[in-house]
């Protein structure tokens, strides 16, 4: 049963016993929930409906179970264990209510610690957690013929640049009125300078990809690629930049929509997706390059077919991004991925810093649950400012212009940096 199903039988509460809603709260023995981050958000309608649920036993899986605070954490360790924090908490007396003096206690003991000691902060987690959390490393994943992620900032042309600045300048004035809506245009601008002169209705037709650092990205991989055996995948979060992208490929390349271009997103079928991400892998298959947006990059989407991968935008969580590249990344790849992550380089400090704050939940997703890890270490090599380290050197064939000084592509490049996979990447001394 999906937990969408679950959450629609028990939205009407337990029902009488016997019932089906009753059977489902009550009556099973053990609950087993998978992809289970889906119930981090305490109003969901998800995480309502395992709040009914009476069954003692509760095994929940994820992958990735830290996304965005600690809010989220706790909301899930007390769907799967409500009572974790009772024997640590029973000899104090709180005005509050028990869900909030267990919470505010939660964040408080880690939270802080983690600003200030993060070896103490680790260490009292795992303690904490050790009855109840289970992290398998899983080696899998080593058998594939590997991953080369980078993140390459780019240079704006002087009219994007002046675009994009003053798109931010709006972003700094009206941000409180909404801030999503004006990290999403930020987003889309960073991408092409159409969406930063209209943003409702911007031209998605003959437009020029040099114009746009990030199209022009694009286009130049996907040149480099038309005569070799490898495909594209390109994620982004948004609608109108993988449209804009997908017009200047037919346009420019003669590509073909469902032939060499293929699309996807979040409003397309559960089963066109699995159609569409078939065709696409399949050898006999004429596609090049698929547009994906984040928001379609759910479980059961595989695009072994793909060996080069473009992000063309941050995400605020990191966990959006790593989903998207495991679609690549994962059992049945046969060819080495290359992961090319885009930034408008410093000319935006909002691009900046959301990059740094998505850094930042990574590396603690990573420091809190990889226990291969140990505290000291965590805290003596890495912390909480770790840099990525740039690339000097790289066995794909197309990034190597970007790192020649004198080469026709240098002057595009602001710097590229390898963005480590594991603990074992981010502590390296």
């Amino acid at each position: 049963m999906t937990p969408q199903l679950l959450a629609s039988k028990l939205a009407g509460g337990q029902g009488e016993e016997g019932d089906e809603s009753w059977l489902l709260a009550r009556a099973a023995d053990v609950l087993v929930f998978d992809e289970a981050h889906y119930a981090r958000n305490d109003n969901t309608r998800i995480a309502e409906a395992l709040k009914t649920v009476r069954t003692p036993r509760r095994i929940f899986l994820s992958g990735t179970v830290f996304q965005n605070n600690l809010d989220e954490l706790y909301n899930l360790f007390t769907l799967c264990r409500p009572s974790f924090l009772t024997p640590v908490l029973e000899r104090f007396e709180f005005d509050a209510s028990k869900d909030d003096a267990e919470r505010h206690f939660f964040k408080e003991m880690i939270e802080n610690r983690l600003e200030n000691n993060l070896g103490a902060a680790v260490r009292f987690f795992r303690k904490l957690t050790a009855p109840f959390l289970h992290w398998h490393g899983g080696k899998v994943l080593d058998s594939l013929p590997g991953i080369e992620e980078v993140l390459v900032t780019l240079n704006l042309t002087e009219a994007h640049k002046a675009l994009v600045l003053n798109a931010g300048k709006s972003y700094t004035k009206e941000k409180k009125r909404g801030f999503l809506a004006e990290d999403s245009r930020l987003a889309r601008a960073c991408v092409h300078p159409c969406f930063a002169v209209d943003v409702e209705s911007p031209q998605l037709e003959q437009q020029d990809p040099k114009a746009g650092a990030k199209t022009a990205f694009v286009m130049e991989l996907l040149r480099f690629l038309r005569n070799k055996p490898e495909k594209l995948i390109i994620f982004g979060q948004y609608r109108q930049p993988l449209e804009l992208l997908k017009n200047m490929i037919m346009e420019r390349l003669g590509w073909r929509e469902l032939h060499e271009v293929l699309y996807m997103s979040g409003e397309t079928a559960t089963n066109e997706r699995v159609r569409i991400s078939s065709t696409f892998n399949s050898k006999s298959s004429t596609a090049r390059v698929i547009l994906v947006s984040i928001k379609a990059c759910g479980e059961g989407i595989s695009l072994v077919g793909g060996s080069r991968v473009v992000v063309l935008d941050t995400a605020w969580n990191p966990s959006t991004v790593r989903q998207a590249v495991s679609r690549a990344f994962r059992i049945g790849q046969k060819k080495k991925v290359y992961v090319y992550r885009l930034l408008v380089g410093n000319t935006l400090e909002h691009e900046v810093e959301k990059l740094r704050r998505s850094m930042r939940k990574d590396f603690l997703a990573m420091a809190l649950f990889h226990t291969e890890v140990t505290p000291e270490d965590l805290a003596r090599k890495a912390g909480l400012k770790q840099e990525l380290a740039p690339v000097e050197d790289t066995q794909d064939a197309f990034l190597k212009p970007f790192l020649l000084e004198g080469s026709d592509i240098k002057y595009r490049c602001d710097g590229v940096y390898r963005v480590p996979r594991g603990l074992d990447e981010v502590c390296a001394a």
